[in-house]
């Protein structure tokens, strides 16, 4: 239910009711974390007969909701009337509260805000109930953070509409004045069109590939939550493992979204540095063989150098990743489980050459013109999940490092990825 909205308000609504009934709390709170002023602010409540709790702005570290969130650990006291610290003493008395505990709010590292309980009768708190109220926390910490990222896309694809529209007002007066013009006015008008095209898409693909892995995430920690006291230990590292990958996917969408604004903005500045590439590959596949490449070998190819032990170039590490991240995770995700996926290094008159290739589903010759087009995805994917953003946001990292890239593939005969790049990207830059 907490999970269950793309609107913040009704996910803040859902929590309270939630709250109060399952954990028979007399009054419930939200307060949210302002990163700018570093204040905690009221945002929702359930329960109370004042608006005094509507006042509420602390300080990380200041009472005791401020304390949960600068500790990130859960805060309480069982015996109100006769405490001198909690700092809210007029809210108390008005209220009639005897009992408080608050929760901090947490979603991969980052403070969101506290959820704060009160309770009109003394009681103490016992390990299940503090346990469901650190675990609807978590959940309601999931929920604001996705919400947060539906809100920054529809920021998103409202500037993409300010965009169009601006540019559309534009073309008409250019049509008004430069009548003689017609032709480059339609033209103009078609990219227009593309563009909306694009947005819509790009709405349509992201919504679903954020909701999938929530989903995902959800059903593990549920079950974990419910059964995970009988399951054994390999059972439960499985679901873990399964929630990290997940996160690790999300992680990645979202790096790759803001990587493509980046550039289309003109803002991707390179920073190169010196690295070893052989470790650093291996790095890259380690990391996929505990999650998402678990069930594919994984092989990484130095037969075509002489040193086998080090290989230094001076590349952008970041954009590096974000080729090999976006090539490997196409290998895996289309093709077969127990088959081979391959890395291969070479040189080649002072540039670095990177070969991915995969034993899977290959690429239909139709295809192929289109493979570096922003949510172009190949006609033999059936229910493979993904953007389309991957290739074409792979080769503009290439090209803006001053390498190239090109894919030999047939359908249902593998896909081989070849990127080259200059060994040394600085003195390129130079």
């Amino acid at each position: 239910a907490i999970t269950g909205s793309r609107e913040r308000r009704e996910v803040l609504t859902t929590l309270l009711q939630q709250i109060t009934t399952q954990l028979n709390v007399d009054a419930a709170a939200i307060l949210l974390y302002d990163e700018e002023t570093k204040e905690l602010r009221y945002e929702a409540g359930r329960g109370f007969k004042t608006d005094k709790i509507k006042e509420t702005r602390l300080r990380l570290g200041e009472g005791y909701a401020g304390k949960a969130a600068l500790t990130r650990r859960p805060v309480g006291e069982s015996n109100l009337p006769n405490t001198s610290t909690f700092e809210r003493f007029h809210l108390a008395g008005e209220e009639e509260f005897e009992a408080y505990y608050a929760a901090p709010l947490v979603a991969h590292d980052r403070l969101l805000g506290v959820l704060e309980t009160f309770h009109r009768t003394r009681r103490g708190f016992g390990a299940e109930w503090l346990e469901f109220l650190e675990a609807l926390a978590g959940q309601a910490a999931l929920a604001l953070e996705n919400v947060g990222l539906y809100e920054a896309l529809r920021a998103y694809a409202a500037d993409l509409e300010r965009r169009v529209a601006e540019r559309t007002a534009e073309l008409e007066r250019a049509n008004e004045q430069l009548r003689l013009a017609h032709e480059e006015v339609t033209r103009a008008l078609a990219q227009e069109q593309e563009l909306s095209e694009l947005k819509s898409r790009f709405l349509a693909i992201a919504s679903h590939e954020f909701r999938t892995p929530l989903t995902t995430i959800y059903s593990s920690a549920e079950l974990l939550e419910h059964y995970g006291r009988r399951w054994d230990e390999e059972k439960r590292q499985k679901h873990l493992r399964r929630i990290l990958a997940t996160v690790r996917h999300m992680t990645s969408l979202i790096d790759d979204i803001l990587l493509l604004g980046r550039m289309d903005a003109g803002q991707l500045s390179l920073k190169p540095a010196c690295i070893d590439l052989i470790a650093f590959c291996r790095e890259q596949l380690d990391e996929f063989s505990a999650g998402v490449g678990a069930e594919h070998q994984l092989i990484l190819d130095l037969e075509a150098l002489e040193d086998k032990a080090s290989l230094s170039a001076c590349l952008d590490e970041q954009l590096l990743r974000s080729i090999l991240h976006n090539l490997l995770s196409n290998a895996i995700k289309y093709s077969a489980p127990g088959t081979q996926v391959r890395l291969a290094l070479a040189l080649e008159d002072e540039h670095i050459v990177l070969k991915i290739a995969d034993q899977g589903i290959g690429i239909p010759a139709k295809d192929q013109m289109h493979l570096f087009e922003p949510f172009h995805r190949a006609s033999n994917v059936g229910a493979i999940s993904g953007t389309g953003l991957g290739l074409s946001i792979v080769k503009r990292v290439v090209e803006r490092q001053r390498g190239s890239i090109r894919i030999i593939s047939e359908e249902n005969q593998g896909a081989t990825v070849i990127v080259t790049l200059p060994l040394d990207l600085a003195c390129t830059e130079q």
